[in-house]
């Protein structure tokens, strides 16, 4: 039987560095059945080219562009609504992953039928120091079930940031299709958070979780990532608007879908 398809969706936006990089580490998979779905945020540099390029010798690749900047949520959303695979997975165009990763990741999946199975995550920084935070290991992702999903992602009250994160993770299409049109009633640019807007619902309409200690996610961080500290003050200002933006959405879905007490401790931290 054929192994099932995973759609891995890559957002880029001026990354012509590092975008190379990026998808030829996807098309090394152990695990061959993807399709890479490649979202050009409407870059002003090489970064399509580079893409074009790298389509002329992998059929798999396919790249959808936006005519204006939308911003990495959006990217996000139209990368899933073309998505053919029964599972879905992403890696951001600066970041890169082990030949070994997806197909870690989809053997727990399937082994478990998890909605959601949690990959390994390697910070890098530009010297080339790789690290894994010790807090990582406080946090790890046993099987959960039902109500204790939702239970263990607010219980670690943000300390652990890949509970929050996206891009480290395999995720069945269906909480994705469930969730879309709860996503899709957050219409503003959204670059920081994010992460946190995307995971507070699909957590929520996760039926099994697992995780996996194969394979490798590598986080590349740099001054030039979009959710970067560094930058001007225009930066600063963007960044505090999508927390504002994020965390508005996330409790206005916490409200509609009748969150306990307890879930929503967290709005007043």
């Amino acid at each position: 039987m054929e192994p099932k398809k995973i759609s891995v969706i890559v957002t880029v936006y001026n990354m012509e560095t590092l975008i190379r990089r990026c998808l030829e580490s996807i098309q090394k998979q152990l695990y061959r059945n993807l399709e890479i779905l490649v979202v050009d945020d409407a870059s002003t540099d090489n970064s399509a080219a580079v893409v074009r390029d790298l389509m002329k010798e992998d059929e798999r690749i396919r790249l959808l562009t936006h005519e204006t900047n939308k911003g990495l949520y959006h990217a996000r959303i139209t990368g899933v609504e073309q998505a053919s695979g029964e599972y879905i997975g992403f890696v951001d165009s600066d970041d890169y992953v082990t030949c070994d990763y997806f197909s870690a990741l989809a053997k727990e999946a399937l082994r478990y039928q998890a909605d959601i199975t949690v990959g390994k995550a390697v910070h890098e920084d530009e010297l080339g120091y790789r690290y894994v935070h010790n807090l990582y290991h406080f946090y790890e992702f046993p099987v959960l079930q039902g109500a204790e999903i939702e239970e263990a992602y607010w219980k670690q009250e943000g300390r652990c940031f890949i509970w929050h994160t996206v891009w480290n993770k395999l995720y069945t299409k269906r909480i994705w299709e469930q969730a879309l049109p709860r996503f899709k009633k957050q219409d503003r640019h959204l670059i920081m958070t994010e992460d946190f807007a995307f995971t507070s619902v699909l957590f929520h309409y996760a039926k099994v979780l697992c995780g996996t200690s194969y394979g490798a996610y590598f986080y590349y961080q740099h001054a030039k990532a979009s959710t970067s500290l560094k930058g001007s003050t225009e930066k600063y200002k963007k960044n505090i608007e999508d927390l504002k933006t994020a965390f508005t959405f996330v409790g206005r879905f916490l409200d509609e879908e009748h969150a306990n007490a307890k879930t929503k401790e967290w709005e007043n931290l």
